[in-house]
């Protein structure tokens, strides 16, 4: 199943200028915002503009089920969402 944006759906949508992104964190300053990101929404709310942070959240957690998984394994199957 591919992914979907549509009502009722869990989406983030990052909208960018591929020509444009430059990472302008540093060691000294690693929350710098990176030039070419124009805006990100969590789940149809926007969290992120060329502003910064508005401080929404519109996030939800993954939790882990129960199961043997090999040190460094990412999320997948057996991971559900919960809000």
């Amino acid at each position: 199943m591919g992914a979907v944006i549509r009502p009722g759906a869990y989406a983030d949508v990052v909208l960018f200028d591929p020509a444009a992104v430059v990472d302008t964190g540093s060691y000294g300053d690693p929350q710098r915002y990176p030039d070419g990101i124009v805006a990100v929404w969590v789940n149809g709310v926007r969290t992120v503009d060329r502003s910064g942070h508005p401080g929404a959240s519109a996030g939800l957690a993954l939790r882990r089920e129960a199961r043997s998984r090999s040190a460094g394994d990412g999320p997948g199957r057996g991971d559900t969402v919960r809000p």
